[in-house]
């Protein structure tokens, strides 16, 4: 909350269908990686374990053509390469096409955030009535004890 980093909490990815594809924790900085599972739309979703809870989509056109699709194939059999592991990498060099993948993930994550920073939350609105009212009973205060004064 307040704007921290979420330090070693669960990290998920999860396609349409609702399952877990992939999944890690956030180091001490709260910083996470792990490769696309497979090529389809996923939701990113970070559990603080209290109460907070954040949740990016990635699109499948933004992710690598050569990644294998998603489970659900049209005879409804999940492929057995469909999900990879880390162990199944190759280390390659990005192609012009990658990079422009994740300007364009890097966008719409840009585009998230700057949504959710503009949002007028209840708890903003609730801050300001609060803020109003204390002022007017400060104020109630003052003219009340002006008045004793006078009187007194």
């Amino acid at each position: 909350s307040g704007g921290a980093r979420a330090r070693e909490v669960p990290v998920s990815a999860i396609d349409t269908a609702g399952e877990v594809l992939a999944s890690t924790v956030t180091d001490n900085q709260g910083v996470f990686a792990f490769p696309a599972p497979c090529r389809c739309d996923l939701t990113i979703v970070v559990e603080s374990g209290d109460g907070h809870r954040g949740t990016w989509t990635i699109r499948k056109e933004t992710l690598p053509a050569e990644l294998s699709p998603g489970p659900e194939t049209a005879d409804g059999n999940i492929p057995d390469d469909s999900l990879q592991t880390p162990g199944k990498l190759e280390p390659r060099q990005p192609a012009d096409t990658d990079l422009a993948m994740l300007r364009e993930q890097v966008r719409e994550l840009a585009e998230q955030l700057d949504r959710m920073q503009n949002e007028t939350r209840l708890r903003d609105i609730l801050a300001g009535i609060g803020f109003l009212l204390g002022g007017a009973g400060i104020w109630a205060w003052a003219a009340t004890r002006r008045k004793a004064d006078r009187r007194g």
